[in-house]
């Protein structure tokens, strides 16, 4: 069972430190002050570990083995997001170097077509992320 990061009194660390492995650093993206991919999560804590799980192996390999457990979107537009497939929930995230930023979480859509609205999300927030790391 992965752990997530607390402090010495066992209290939940308010950062957006997820993991750090051999291949990638792995983070919650905070956005207006919040972390709504570690919002979303928190309410299914099934999911949560399994995602944990799964950073885990991305940060050490830079990949996930069996791609049902997470891939990278296809398509021009997407392609620049990382899905997380858990079994009730999807979380997903993009890298900026080496840290893959994880954005935003939703339930489990029964066709792609639904799920877009999510990956549009997982977009906007990306690009808010680039425009402030320009400044």
């Amino acid at each position: 069972m992965v752990k997530l990061n607390l402090n010495n009194t066992g209290t939940l660390v308010d950062n957006s430190f997820i993991i750090s492995g051999a291949a990638l650093r792995i983070r919650w993206m905070r956005y207006r002050g919040r972390f709504p991919a570690k919002e979303f999560l928190s309410a299914y804590p099934e999911d949560l570990q399994a995602f944990l799980a799964r950073a885990e192996e991305m940060a050490d390999r830079g990949k996930l083995t069996l791609g049902s457990k997470g891939h990278w979107l296809t398509g021009k537009h997407y392609s620049s997001i990382f899905e997380f497939k858990m079994p009730v929930t999807r979380a997903f995230g993009f890298r900026d170097g080496n840290v893959l930023y994880i954005t935003n979480a939703a339930k489990k859509a029964d066709t792609v077509k639904a799920q877009t609205p999510d990956y549009e999300r997982a977009m906007k927030l990306r690009a808010d992320f680039l425009k402030r790391a320009k400044k």
